[in-house]
């Protein structure tokens, strides 16, 4: 069996990490235990880390539904929070 490489292969471009003393001696030797490059260790963590670093953030919902700021029991409190004033200072726009 022939393997052929595609031509639809991701073009690399050259970059350069800094990494310490600890973190470079770490990746050497992962990289010595898989029998892979140090290039392919570190293509893997990045794609890996930037595929879920996006994940664990919540898209805030858009402030023209009304409930994107602000203190969240202003349905409860309507009656307090109308006798005290609430609106008046936007009331002549």
């Amino acid at each position: 069996m022939t393997f052929r490489y595609s031509s639809k292969r991701p073009r690399r471009k050259k970059t350069t990490v800094y990494l310490d003393e600890p973190a470079l001696r770490s990746l050497k030797q992962l990289a010595r235990s898989r029998g892979v490059s140090e290039a392919l260790i570190l293509r893997d963590a990045v794609s890996e880390y930037t595929a879920h670093a996006g994940r664990g953030l919540r898209r805030r919902p858009p402030k023209s539904l009304g409930f994107a700021s602000g203190p969240g029991d202003l349905s409860e409190r309507t009656d307090e929070l109308l006798a005290a004033g609430f609106g008046l200072a936007h009331a002549d726009r």
